[in-house]
């Protein structure tokens, strides 16, 4: 496949190059034995000739590990990487504190069929009361690659990335915790036919640039996207609900939008989110489409988003409109190629709420409610472009409720 990185790393095996295992080092794999040291020292040496870290079947138990340029640390199927669960293994910065952690680095990768299991270890000093060490955490790192792993039970951010660039993920399965891959300042991001079910966001942070997500799978107790990004391109992906394992402060299952605007005035984010596309997914038993209400949303009160467009998408079992409310004017819809259905007992709500926009732009759109009110609702905002809308009930005798200020332009077809 056709990965960001432009020369990804293969195993060292197949290039002859030396293999570090664990075991060498002392590592045990009997899954109470504390092994930061021996793998630590894997580590270093794979560093001095682009090497591969090993890390065979069995258990093996650690704390804070500091990953190198130029290594492979690649786990074998039946490997599980498992973190102490005394938060004071990781370091004593609530905020920074990771399982492993990467600065300044540049070409290298994770990968195998093994676990990385943060034990979900808690700090009671930590974010809100109890969250514990990120599972991996890379600073102004480049030309990196994940691989098949798999990361569970992690204390917070599954995958946190700061001003980083180039890097892939292909085939990454993240199971509970909190957020999947959170990334701030980022750009060229490429991420394909991952597994994402997790407590928290799938995906989060803000001021990133050029995002791809294909042929992934998004289940989640929060939201799908609370992304700011310019240059988002979302395809073939599936979000459905509810939430396989639970948000961890509401205990909540149900999953929530699948994209919200996040531009947090406390991150002083600096980028505005445009150009996102997200074409050809299916959206099963979730909250919403989308949502919006800059500057008065949650997170949403620094720079606004411009430009979303939704095409050839199909939702079902929606319970609440995609709601749109942007009071700087620049923000643009547009849905092309769709059918959107609300879910049993929410049939008698709209399914498009518009109150503050420069334009929506919808064409050839299924909407299904009960028929009792307007399907799409504006309010207060500029242009409005309807072409071939399908109501369902058809005989709905007031399928919009248009009270936006600009333009309107209805045609059939």
């Amino acid at each position: 496949m056709n990965l960001l990185i432009p020369n990804p790393k293969p195993l060292a095996a197949d290039l002859g190059q030396k293999t570090f295992s664990i075991t060498s080092y002392g590592a045990l794999a009997d899954g109470e034995t504390l092994n930061t040291t021996a793998i630590q020292e894997a580590i270093d040496l794979a560093a001095t000739c682009s090497g591969q870290v090993l890390v065979p079947e069995g258990i093996f138990l650690c704390g804070k590990l500091t990953m190198r340029s130029n290594v492979s640390f690649h786990l074998v199927k039946g490997a599980v990487l498992k973190g102490s669960s005394k938060h004071t293994d990781y370091g004593k910065d609530r905020w920074h504190d990771a399982f492993i952690v990467g600065e300044n680095l540049n070409g290298f990768s994770f990968s195998g069929e093994g676990i990385i299991d943060g034990s979900d270890c808690k700090n009671f000093n930590g974010e809100e009361g109890f969250r514990g060490p990120h599972g991996i955490l890379l600073h102004k790192c480049t030309n990196f690659l994940f691989t098949g792993i798999t990361l569970t039970r992690i204390g917070n951010y599954a995958i946190y990335c700061n001003d980083c660039s180039h890097f892939a993920l292909d085939q990454v399965t993240i199971l509970r915790g909190h957020d999947g891959l959170h990334i701030n300042r980022c750009h060229q991001v490429k991420v394909t036919g991952c597994n994402f079910r997790t407590g928290d966001d799938a995906y989060a942070g803000c001021d990133n640039r050029d995002v791809t997500v294909t042929d992934s799978s998004i289940n989640t107790a929060c939201n799908g996207f609370r992304l700011g990004c310019d240059g988002l391109t979302v395809r073939q992906c599936h979000f459905w609900g509810p939430a396989c394992y639970p948000h961890q402060i509401s205990s909540r299952l149900n999953m929530g939008p699948a994209f919200v605007h996040f531009a947090p005035g406390d991150r002083q984010t600096k980028m505005a989110s445009d150009r996102w596309l997200i074409e050809d997914c299916t959206f099963d038993m979730i909250d919403s489409l989308y949502e919006i209400r800059h500057p008065e949303g949650l997170w949403q009160d620094a720079q606004p988003a411009r430009e979303v467009v939704f095409r050839n998408i199909r939702a079902s079992g929606l319970k609440d409109p995609i709601h749109i409310e942007d009071q700087s004017g620049v923000f643009v819809l547009a849905i092309e190629n769709a059918t959107l259905s609300l879910r049993a007992g929410c049939e008698s709500g709209p399914l498009l709420i518009g109150k503050s926009f420069r334009l929506l732009e919808i064409r050839n759109l299924s909407l299904k409610n009960d028929g009792t009110v307007p399907v799409i609702q504006t309010e207060g905002g500029g242009d409005v472009s309807l072409k071939g809308i399908q109501p369902d009930p058809s005989d709905n005798p007031e399928f919009f409720d248009l009270k936006h200020k600009g333009t309107t332009k209805i045609s059939s077809s």
